[in-house]
């Protein structure tokens, strides 16, 4: 029984549509009438493939729901369905009358060609397989993705990274900025120079800022398991620092970016494989045992581990001798000073048994005490 329509988003992109799928079954003996009615909007077009239908008894039927926003819009992102079904008779019948609403949360805007400028020749940051360019529209600045759709596998994954970055948003996340249909570009968040990786290499980061850098990354990491989405390649050069942010108290420093590797787990749901990058992985992950959230939290101790020390996990061994060690439950030694609870907090993230490991709730409320005590 549908209660409502989905779409399966809570966002749209303007100019792309979304659809959904509704049944309907006779289980009575009478012949029915459904008449399906669409709601009218300025914003949106919203239409049914088919809007009279016979049902016999016995027989199912499938209705297809298309909804596209031709403009952007912040409000007014709700609107419904009527369906009137009337029982077929020679005297008339009577009448039952039914609606499911929906109502998304945003609308991701697409630009025209012409309102995107490049900036910089420069890369910026790998998307599957495409290297981003800074660029402004609308006198914002944004990373630039275009893809050549003739190519079967660009445009696959065009279409792969639109459905992903589509519903994800949340501040420390490096989210999708927009879309330029025309040529096959996707606009991402500009606000971030560089990853939290290289400028580590670069420079000696003051304990503060690398907190509040953990305290980001876990804040983005909640938000996705309260999704049930896995990101699968947590680590250092994920972490891209937010430009203007970085001395002010309160706002992101980091983002957590390329979501190209996320999983969404089904309820229940557990896999088998997963990417990933071998200084950071969970043993299940390695030995191909089934696995979920977990596994992120592994790779987050990691990570903590690597901002700390500035050292990459295991980093002059090779990807079978950290198998070997990782999978024995042999971890690195935590004899180098942190800030009081971050070894203790690291400890717990990378417990052998993934049960054991900390939720992220757990792990942003720890962080939390730890900036506090830190920060007195």
């Amino acid at each position: 029984k549908v209660e409502k329509l989905t779409f399966g988003s809570n966002y749209a992109i303007q100019g792309i549509p979304l659809s959904e799928t509704i049944g309907f079954y006779n289980n009575t003996d009478n012949t029915y009438k459904l008449t399906v009615t669409t709601g009218e909007s300025p914003k949106y077009e919203l239409t049914v493939d088919e809007s009279k239908f016979t049902i016999k008894k016995g027989e199912r039927i499938q209705i297809k729901i298309t909804l596209v926003f031709r403009h952007y819009a912040t409000m007014g992102l709700t609107g419904q369905v009527q369906f009137s079904l009337k029982k077929k008779s020679l005297m008339g019948g009577e009448s039952i009358q039914r609606a499911l609403r929906f109502q998304l949360e945003g609308v991701v805007p697409a630009y025209n060609e012409k309102d995107l400028v490049k900036s910089s020749d420069d890369e910026q940051f790998r998307v599957g397989m495409i290297n981003g360019v800074l660029s402004m529209v609308k006198n914002e600045s944004v990373v630039a993705f275009k893809y050549n759709v003739k190519d079967e596998f660009e445009k696959q994954d065009y279409e792969f990274i639109q459905s992903v970055y589509r519903d994800i948003h949340h501040p420390a996340i490096l989210g999708m900025a927009g879309i330029v249909l025309s040529s096959s570009t996707i606009l991402l968040d500009g606000d971030t120079v560089t990853d939290l990786q290289s400028l580590m290499e670069k420079e000696k980061m003051a304990v503060p800022f690398l907190l509040r850098c953990c305290s980001d990354c876990a804040n983005a990491l909640l938000y996705l398991s309260q999704h049930n989405i896995i990101h699968r390649n947590v680590k250092p050069s994920k972490l891209r620092i937010v430009h203007h942010d970085i001395t002010n108290e309160g706002k992101c420093t980091v983002k957590l970016h390329d979501l190209t590797t996320i999983y969404k787990l089904k309820k229940g749901e557990l896999i088998k494989k997963s990417p990933g990058t071998y200084q950071y992985m969970a043993p299940e992950v390695m030995e191909l045992k089934e696995h979920g959230l977990p596994i992120d939290v592994f790779s987050f101790g990691m990570t903590m581990y690597h901002i700390f020390t500035n050292e990459i996990p295991y980093g002059d061994l090779s990807n079978a001798q950290i198998q070997q060690k990782v999978v024995s439950g042999e971890r690195l030694p935590l004899d180098k000073p942190f800030p009081n609870g971050i070894a203790e907090l690291i400890e717990k993230c990378w417990d052998q048994d993934q049960s054991k490991r900390p939720r992220f709730d757990v792990i942003v409320s720890k962080l939390n005490d730890i900036i506090k005590d830190y920060s007195q």
